[in-house]
């Protein structure tokens, strides 16, 4: 454990721990310290040698969202075809949600207005997929940033969790995992702007749109 605790771990080795714990270090008497690939795992014991192939976010199952590692990134803005092309995909992906949700009628739609950050995650280990940091500002003033990951073949896009990086109603804003209203709770239109009073979440809103903060429209 002390070789191990000096290399990235996962909570797939933590996973594969308690199995080897449970069902196969007690034949050994907890003395078995020799490389074992758990069928079906994606982990690595602690209790034992871990392979000797680099632990990093590119070699284990590790979103690049949740990476602590320091990856290597080259900017992509200077390709306008990528970068209009991705920031469209993203707001597309936004609108997509609130439609989903049934929240168009309450929302401006979003226009891109500028690309601030379009980073090309750089692998030498994955060539079937890119992966890319962007941030985008909107004209209905709003400031966007998640991870794009796309196949090279497919071309097929996978967003990541969506960060509000600007504020509203003097509120920090949080990462968000985009998902569906909680418990079937119903959307009212509301006036704006909110009472003075209050910074809280509108009520009858869930808090993860209010997190998104859709750029609601003012009803007069």
């Amino acid at each position: 454990m002390r070789e191990n605790a000096g290399r990235l771990q996962s909570h797939y080795d933590t996973r594969a721990t308690i199995l080897d714990i449970l069902k196969y270090q007690p034949s050994s008497n907890f003395t078995d310290r020799s490389t074992y690939q758990i069928p079906g795992e994606k982990g690595n014991s602690y209790l034992r040698h871990q392979p000797s192939t680099p632990r990093n976010c590119e070699t284990l199952p590790i979103p690049e969202q949740y990476c602590i590692c320091q990856s290597n990134t080259t900017s992509m803005l200077k390709d306008k075809k990528l970068t209009e092309r991705l920031s469209k995909s993203l707001i597309d992906y936004i609108h997509g949600k609130l439609d989903g949700w049934n929240l168009t009628s309450l929302c401006h739609k979003f226009e891109v207005e500028k690309v601030t950050v379009l980073d090309l995650h750089i692998s030498s280990k994955s060539t079937s997929k890119s992966t890319y940091d962007i941030s985008v500002k909107t004209k209905h003033p709003a400031h966007f940033e998640t991870l794009i990951t796309e196949d090279k073949k497919t071309k097929k896009l996978e967003f990541g969790g969506l960060t509000r990086l600007d504020k509203l109603r003097q509120k920090p804003l949080v990462s968000l995992s985009l998902g569906p209203p909680k418990n079937g709770a119903k959307f009212k239109k509301f006036g704006w702007p909110p009472p003075p009073t209050t910074l809280a979440p509108v009520p009858d809103i869930p808090e993860d749109i209010c997190i998104l903060k859709c750029c609601l429209k003012r009803k007069i």
